[in-house]
């Protein structure tokens, strides 16, 4: 009983998140095309990303979790610690370029 609990508390999170896709993104979309077991993967990403991560806006989730979706594919990532490391090191360089464009902002100021 207590798993069935959890199971739907993770499928309304996930369905929460789906359903913060912008209606271009057409593969966050329940259809016959889509699978929910599918589409739910999607979201799991998202899911990592915004809580260990803190990413907020779904398009900078998009965009790491096209990367890491190609990098799976390609297989270049063989275990969770790699794919960890992976998602750390883009949020520090983007992270990096935010501060630099408020430092500049600010001296156009």
């Amino acid at each position: 009983m207590e798993q069935q609990i959890k199971h739907k508390t993770l499928q309304g999170i996930l369905e929460s998140l789906r359903q913060e896709a912008p209606e271009r993104y057409k593969r966050y979309s329940l259809s016959q095309s889509n699978l929910k077991s599918h589409v739910y993967s999607l979201c799991y990403i998202h899911l990592y990303l915004k809580v260990r991560h803190g990413l907020v806006d779904f398009n900078q989730r998009e965009i790491l979790s096209l990367m890491v979706q190609m990098m799976v594919a390609s297989m270049r990532i063989i275990s969770m610690k790699r794919l960890k490391e992976f998602i750390s090191y883009n949020l520090n360089i983007e992270i990096i370029i935010r501060i630099s464009q408020k430092k500049r902002s600010a001296l156009m100021n």
